[in-house]
């Protein structure tokens, strides 16, 4: 999917899925099957491995999840299953301690964070998908679409 694609389907917040390319679907449903066996879920495979500290930030002492968002909320991963993009666009997962909304508009922390992280020369879209399209409904998360100028 060319990334100007992209973008007009989140502009316009169409709600019209994304797909990946077949060879990465088939590895993500394997791999889904692996955690499940292995950890007992998708989830509970990222609070084991790869968000453990993240995730330990949500144990500490005067943790508040119902505080206000801060860019220190987030941690950004490369999408091991990323969408297919034809054109060089990268799917990235922005990972949160604190619960995001489903919808296209990144609340001002988030921003901030993909500001820091990715700096100013790249173009990007928010998106947390609906509820009933989320695969780690457990993990509060956002996909975020990153393009380099």
């Amino acid at each position: 999917m060319p990334w100007e694609h992209v973008k007009q389907l989140i502009d316009m917040q169409t709600g019209e899925r994304m797909r990946r390319s077949y060879p990465v679907q088939i590895a993500y449903e394997q791999h889904k099957v692996w955690a499940k066996q292995q950890y007992g879920s998708g989830a509970e495979y990222l609070v084991q491995t790869a968000l453990a500290e993240f995730i330990n930030k949500t144990k500490a002492d005067g943790f508040d999840a119902k505080s206000p968002l801060e860019s220190s909320d987030f941690m950004f991963r490369a999408n091991d299953f990323p969408y297919y993009f034809g054109d060089g666009a990268e799917h990235w997962v922005m990972w949160c301690t604190k619960r995001l909304e489903p919808g296209f508009e990144a609340p001002a922390a988030a921003v901030k964070a993909i500001e820091q992280r990715f700096g100013q020369d790249v173009e990007w879209r928010y998106l947390v998908n609906s509820v009933e399209h989320q695969s780690v409904r457990e993990i509060s998360h956002a996909h975020i679409f990153i393009k380099r100028v």
